[in-house]
């Protein structure tokens, strides 16, 4: 998962980047919701982004003229459920000396991301980043969007933050997809959808 996803990061950092031309900016993206007992699906352009198929976590970018720098927030640990569905990726904690536990290590070490925290933390972790930021990205198309987490999220901002210019976080990853590495090709070839090459459509 860490390599391929971690490359993939790498180069929507630069294309986030090159967006903002020189300005602050923040990107967000959400895994998505369960839905009642139907299979959790996670949201397409998360998943590209992480390999991560939990419900309730975030991937947060933070770019300024000098770095762009990623946060992985995930659920904590929820003992309880993990006896009915198995072990799952969480957030983990701190030890007393304010290091990473064991469980935000190993989640850190599988997902790639050096910095994890719990999705409760979310918003406060947003606060400082969001006092510099011109720019804020969703993925959701248009001016407007369209439902759940997104929505709200955006109509917060333009209430608390107007200065802010919104746009499509959503467009800038699609762009990355439509170049397909080595695992992709072979994958939709074995399935039988193609490409021929990898300059072809994302999914």
């Amino acid at each position: 998962m860490s390599d391929t996803h971690a490359k993939r990061r790498e180069v929507f950092k630069a294309r986030l980047a090159a967006d903002a031309a020189g300005r602050h900016a923040v990107a967000l993206f959400f895994s998505g919701e369960p839905n009642g007992l139907d299979a959790f699906d996670p949201d397409p352009t998360f998943y590209y982004l992480t390999g991560v198929a939990e419900p309730g976590a975030a991937l947060a970018f933070f770019a300024s003229p000098q770095k762009t720098t990623e946060q992985l927030f995930l659920p904590e640990t929820n003992p309880a459920e993990a006896r009915w569905i198995g072990k799952t990726l969480c957030a983990g904690g701190l030890t007393r000396s304010a290091e990473p536990d064991e469980e935000r290590k190993l989640t850190s070490k599988t997902t790639g991301v050096a910095a994890i925290d719990a999705y409760h933390h979310l918003e406060a972790s947003l606060v400082r980043p969001l006092r510099d930021a011109e720019l804020f990205y969703l993925d959701f198309p248009g001016e407007t969007a369209s439902c759940g987490l997104e929505r709200t999220l955006a109509e917060s901002l333009r209430r608390r933050c107007p200065y802010l210019e919104l746009r499509h976080g959503g467009r800038l990853a699609a762009e990355l997809r439509r170049v397909k590495d080595k695992r992709e090709i072979e994958h939709l070839r074995s399935a039988g959808l193609g490409p021929a090459h990898p300059q072809a459509g994302a999914p």
